[in-house]
């Protein structure tokens, strides 16, 4: 393993692939089934760390199962790449809340 590689390149994981995974995990979110959403994007951050939209949804599904320490850890993670700062925000509130 090469410095930067990342694990999708590693294990011969097409962007196509990962897309088509990411979409997989985002209509298990419509549905409501978060557990086994945290465990596609769990799988989709491993392969492809950079990926803002992954930690999203890992956070997203995290809330969904109100582990909002969690959420928050993940959000902080995606919200390092530019993703939504009001989600974060919202995590803490839930946190101190809850």
């Amino acid at each position: 393993m090469s410095k930067g590689e990342l694990l999708k390149e590693i294990c011969g994981l097409s962007d196509d692939y990962m897309e088509s995974s990411y979409k997989e995990a985002m209509a298990m979110l419509e549905n409501s089934d978060f557990e086994g959403e945290r465990e596609m994007f769990y799988n989709l951050c491993l392969f492809d760390k950079p990926k803002p939209k992954y930690w999203g949804g890992l956070g997203k599904c995290c809330e969904g199962l109100k582990q909002y320490k969690e959420a928050i850890g993940m959000l902080q993670n995606a919200d390092s790449r530019n993703l939504r700062r009001g989600a974060f925000a919202v995590l803490v509130l839930k946190l101190l809340l809850y």
